[in-house]
């Protein structure tokens, strides 16, 4: 293991120089002034020409040594201040290099988890027996695409981890996100076009229900909602600073919608035909 670590400090350190190389010419291209175009372009084409040198390496390692050449990318030096390659890579805006086979490995590798995506298929026996006894082995291809990554230090895999491991996949998480997030503007699209009443306040049925204020589609909606808002408070509670939070303008546009649906839902508890237009239409911007 030692030996593996002293091949890789000594094989990375050659990339990061050449991506902090190309660092420092796309720092200087920006700095110049407007008028110096002719520097510019110089800096840009040797920035370049050092991404394309790194990019050449990890590609050899990778096609050497896979696993390897990924432990390159997470590599960090303290003469390089403790940057690894990708870190460099994305500063330096090193375009070869971050379309190499192996950062793009790296990023699937994130994006499945824990996740074999690599496996096509998975082959198991089945025995099958035959009333007189005899016994025959039939090979069945079955094509499933998951397969759990057991870590070194586990052998055996409990089904509570296999799920756990499962549903903390980015994929996983991105698909299932997307199918609810369909799902709620369905049932959004349905309370505000076809069961978006005034308050039930003269005892009539909602939902089939007797003495129910609001719809039971309409009750499942503000959960969904809620829940949304939840989520928000809690990401400008884990934000590193409100500057921070402010700066995204897909965060300004989530505040700008809680604060139409907040306006919407008080309004739409107040029984005037007037509040409950606005209630309606505040709802329907959301």
């Amino acid at each position: 293991m030692s030996d593996r670590n002293t091949v890789i400090r000594f094989v990375s350190n050659i990339p990061l120089a050449l991506l902090f190389g190309a660092h420092i010419y796309r720092r200087a291209a920006k700095i110049r002034q407007p008028k110096d175009t002719d520097i510019q372009k110089q800096c840009n084409k040797h920035a370049d020409q050092f991404d394309t040198g790194a990019a050449s390496i990890i590609k050899l390692c990778f096609d050497d040594d896979e696993q390897f050449a990924l432990d390159l990318l997470q590599r960090s030096d303290i003469a390089f201040k403790n940057l690894t390659l990708l870190e460099l890579a994305k500063d330096a805006e090193c375009k070869s290099f971050l379309a190499s086979k192996c950062v793009q490995r790296h990023l699937d590798n994130i994006w499945y988890g824990c996740i074999n995506h690599k496996r096509e298929a998975i082959n198991f026996k089945i025995t099958l027996n035959i009333q007189n006894g005899s016994k025959i082995n039939q090979s069945t291809t079955m094509h499933n695409s998951l397969e759990f990554v057991q870590h070194e230090r586990k052998t055996n895999i409990s089904w509570l981890d296999k799920i756990n491991y499962f549903y903390k996949a980015p994929i996983v998480r991105f698909y299932y996100y997307t199918i609810f997030f369909i799902i709620f503007l369905g049932l959004f699209s349905f309370v505000i076009l076809v069961d978006y009443f005034p308050l039930n306040i003269y005892n009539e049925n909602r939902s089939g229900y007797k003495n129910l204020l609001i719809p039971i589609t309409e009750i499942i909606l503000h959960v969904c909602v809620w829940s949304l808002i939840v989520e928000e408070i809690y990401q400008i509670l884990s934000a590193q600073s409100s500057k921070v939070y402010i700066s995204s303008k897909w965060n300004m546009l989530d505040i700008l919608a809680i604060i139409f649906y907040l306006i919407g839902f008080i309004t739409r508890f107040i029984v005037l035909e007037g509040t409950f237009i606005i209630s309606k239409k505040v709802t329907f911007f959301f």
